[in-house]
């Protein structure tokens, strides 16, 4: 190797030093801040760097994992073990998120979410990509008191499987987001599983879907849900019954969801009530004939009767297959401007 050439590497060589003192000579929040962004995985290796980063991963206060960062189950397992058996047990663990790709993983996963009980979890994102046999919800959640915010993503080519529970202890959860799971039923073929949740203000479900044997309606009832979004169907559209008198916030996408919402509620002449305090609305073009089917059958259209009395804005996603016609969306426009006059429409075109 050249002098010129030795000169070079032992100059980048103190540079990469300086780098790596600067960083080190931060305080320890902002260090502490930094690991609340990193992979556990990573956020461990970090204890290779210096003095000052070995002991530091053990008082982070997230738990991030990938599985795919695992060649091997085995490896996988250890590190968890390895992860918890170290870290400092005083601090609190707030956050968990989880990805997991490997069945065999939802064993150790029992004892992630344990920890972070114990530690005052608050957060819990949990995104499984695996088929189910047993098609049970697995037993890891088991009290969380201090949870507020729980998501689960069940992404797999077949229909849901993954039931969730008609209950779960969780006094605090204020969030509730789950993807392509199915609910059973409590009672008759009627599955009502969010009545429990005493402070739930947000509830999203995404390709869920009903247990195919014994249920045919979902019952959604939380007088204490302001926000609520249904997005597409898994599988065959089902009965939906709603009580949420408070509800503010309304997202709908795919028309089988308001249009076996409607059918149902039409029969017992509640269904208008259900958007007393609504103020924003997110609908697919389509539920405008909808809409306006209700309206007539109540003769409320040509009327002065606002049936939208809180709405300030109406957002209607138009797709390349949309077939709602210049009428029935100049009607629908005509009706909210007179009996609901601070309403805005506006159209999103959908990719």
């Amino acid at each position: 190797m050249s002098v010129a050439k030795r000169k070079r590497k032992r100059g980048s060589k103190k540079k990469e030093k300086s780098r790596d003192k600067i960083i080190s000579d931060l305080p320890f929040d902002i260090l502490f801040h930094i690991l609340q962004f990193m992979n556990v995985k990573h956020a461990v290796q970090t204890s290779v760097l210096s003095k000052q980063w070995k002991d530091l991963w053990k008082g982070s206060a997230s738990f991030s994992m990938n599985s795919t960062d695992f060649r091997r189950v085995i490896d996988y397992n250890r590190f968890v073990s390895h992860f918890f058996s170290a870290r400092d047990t005083s601090i609190t663990l707030p956050k968990v998120d989880v990805v997991l790709h490997r069945s065999s993983q939802v064993q150790k996963l029992n004892r992630i979410i344990t920890y972070a009980a114990l530690h005052h979890v608050q957060q819990i994102t949990l995104h499984l990509s695996f088929y189910m046999l047993d098609s049970k919800f697995p037993s890891f959640i088991i009290q969380c008191p201090s949870l507020f915010y729980l998501q689960i993503s069940h992404k797999h080519f077949c229909h849901p499987v993954l039931k969730f529970p008609n209950s779960l202890p969780l006094p605090a959860l204020k969030v509730l987001h789950l993807e392509n799971l199915c609910f059973t039923a409590s009672y008759s073929d009627c599955a009502e599983p969010f009545s429990c949740y005493n402070l739930l203000h947000t509830l999203i479900l995404n390709d869920c879907s009903l247990h195919r044997f014994d249920t045919e309606e979902l019952f959604i009832s939380n007088s204490s849900i302001s926000t609520l979004s249904l997005h597409h169907l898994y599988r065959k559209p089902y009965r939906f019954l709603l009580s949420t008198p408070n509800l503010s916030f309304l997202t709908v996408m795919g028309q089988s969801y308001l249009c076996n919402l409607s059918e149902e509620n039409i029969k017992v002449g509640s269904w208008l009530k259900l958007f007393a305090n609504v103020k924003e609305m997110t609908l697919p073009a389509a539920a405008i004939g909808f809409i306006l089917e209700v309206l007539s059958k109540h003769n409320l259209v040509e009327t002065q009767i606002a049936c939208f009395p809180k709405l300030e804005s109406l957002k209607l996603i138009k797709d390349i297959h949309s077939v709602t016609s210049d009428e029935a969306v100049n009607t629908m426009v005509r009706y909210l401007h007179k009996n609901s006059p601070f309403a805005r429409v506006d159209f999103i075109r959908s990719r």
